[in-house]
């Protein structure tokens, strides 16, 4: 069980959770940015691997990058995201910006499983955007899908009620699974 208050039965409206502090649905300006800083950790870590691989990119370079190492950044942020979120219901954006992720049912952490779709259903379109081509214009999809949980009152996303899973604002340190 997490350390966040969460009523005994599934919540189903806005008055089911706190308003405020902990166990209140986490904003949505810190769960944006949250998302920024992670993709920019994990961008990092990728062109610190491009660089360690050798592999010639940028501007200067006659051949774009190859597909494989365009593919590993999508790859890698899935993993990420998969691993700490079913681990610690965290990353490390979503710890600097005090957000849990717990199962929706029951305010858990996320089994490894639900963790995997909750990273799946965007991953998939950055996948294909990171293909290139026609395939760009996927990202924008993806993008949807995290912007869906603006219009939701719970700020509970299609990636979110296909995982079972809600982010909740988590003012304490990292959790883990018992």
């Amino acid at each position: 069980m997490t350390d966040l208050p969460y009523p005994a039965e599934t919540p189903r409206k806005r008055e089911d959770l706190p308003d405020k502090g902990a166990g209140s649905p986490a904003p949505w300006g810190l769960r944006a940015a949250a998302r920024l800083l992670d993709l920019f950790v994990i961008y990092e870590l990728w062109n610190l691997l491009i660089l360690v691989l050798g592999i010639q990119r940028g501007v200067n370079s006659q051949m774009p990058i190859d597909l494989w190492a365009r593919l590993l950044f999508p790859v890698m942020f899935i993993v990420y995201e998969t691993v700490t979120v079913a681990r610690f219901g965290q990353t490390l954006g979503k710890f600097l910006f005090r957000i849990k992720v717990v199962q929706w049912s029951d305010g858990h952490l996320p089994t490894p499983l639900e963790s995997a779709i909750r990273a799946l259903v965007p991953g998939v379109f950055l996948l294909l955007a990171f293909i290139g081509g026609p395939f760009i214009y996927a990202a924008a999809i993806a993008v949807v899908i995290y912007l869906t949980s603006v219009a939701d009152t719970l700020y509970r996303g299609i990636h979110e009620k296909t995982s079972n899973t809600i982010e909740l604002f988590a003012p304490g340190g990292l959790a883990r699974r018992k």
